[in-house]
């Protein structure tokens, strides 16, 4: 399995990050040295540093269809309750933080308007 953060929403806001991930066909390294992909997968929004790594992999398992031994599917991660306000409280100032740039380009456009005028 490859994971790549492809960099989209890491610069906007570093708490968050979009990943893409591959599977690949095989079980030895014979096969797997043929790279032949099974299953794609693409997460956005997702909480960097608020969660474990591994949740990253299971979710990411789950957007690609995998289910675990009980029969559930693996496309929702555990976090614990303080990781979920951890994640709340980033998406929170997300959109704070949006707010306060969309008042600032308008200032900016006024600002340019009035001197273009």
């Amino acid at each position: 399995m490859d994971i790549a953060n492809d960099g989209q929403y890491s610069l906007q806001n570093p708490r968050f990050g979009s990943y893409e991930a591959v599977t690949y066909r095989g079980r030895d390294a014979d096969a797997l040295d043929n790279a032949v992909p099974l299953k794609r997968a693409t997460l956005t929004h997702w909480p960097r540093e608020a969660l474990h790594v591994w949740n990253l992999v299971y979710a990411l398992l789950g957007a690609m269809g995998y289910v675990n031994r009980s029969g559930n599917s693996a496309g929702h991660c555990l976090a614990s309750g303080d990781a979920l306000e951890e994640i709340l409280t980033a998406l929170e100032e997300s959109e704070e933080r949006a707010g306060q740039l969309a008042a600032e380009v308008a200032a900016y456009r006024d600002r340019f308007g009035a001197l273009t005028a």
